[in-house]
């Protein structure tokens, strides 16, 4: 469950409020002002009155641990994490070291899981600087499911990669939705999603 209750001012000085409470499978889509805004709150980059709960942990009163239970993919996120000398093992490997999870039996059998959906299994020991720029986007991808989100903002992310791989990547966020995981998708009204995935406009 996911609890909205924001009040914003955006450059003009005009109030937007975000009143909302959206149930497990669900996907929240944004558009515009109101969607830069929330990722503006979210990111703690905007000052705001209320709060945003995910399962019972608020932004507000803890947002460490709010934050270890969301995952973002956004364009403006597109930096060069890797390096020529990290393997797509051991970028993923220190992208988990970041996000607090454990390296366990649970997180390698999740890691080679993912490999495979994404069509990466036999790119796992290869250098990220040799792989195309798909792979690499869907690298990161599976990077940020790591940690197994609750919350999944998609900040037009899609548009990076070709439409098979797009259509890829779709699936895994429908598992995870279907699981019980919650989304944010931003500038995306073209994607038809599966049911019982509930679709909601803000």
């Amino acid at each position: 469950m996911l609890n909205i209750r924001v009040r914003m001012i955006d450059q003009q000085e005009r109030e937007i409020l975000i009143n909302r409470d959206v149930q497990d499978s669900s996907i929240i889509q944004l558009e515009s002002e109101k969607a830069r805004l929330l990722l503006l709150v979210m990111t703690g980059c905007m000052k705001y009155e209320g709060d945003i709960v995910l399962n019972y942990i608020s932004m507000r009163a803890d947002r460490e641990k709010f934050n270890q239970r969301v995952s973002y993919f956004g364009i403006d996120a597109q930096k060069e994490f890797y390096t020529s000398l990290l393997t797509v093992d051991q970028y993923l490997n220190l992208f988990a070291v970041v996000q607090n999870v454990s390296l366990d039996e649970l997180y390698l059998n999740r890691k080679e899981a993912l490999l495979m959906k994404m069509g990466l299994e036999k790119k796992q020991f290869e250098l990220m600087a040799n792989l195309m720029p798909d792979e690499r986007v869907k690298v990161q991808y599976i990077g940020g499911f790591m940690k197994q989100p609750q919350l999944i903002i998609v900040n037009e992310f899609f548009e990076l990669v070709q439409r098979d791989t797009k259509r890829t990547m779709i699936e895994l966020l429908e598992e995870y939705l279907l699981g019980g995981a919650i989304g944010i998708i931003i500038n995306d009204k073209r994607t038809k999603w599966r049911k019982p995935i509930s679709v909601i406009q803000l």
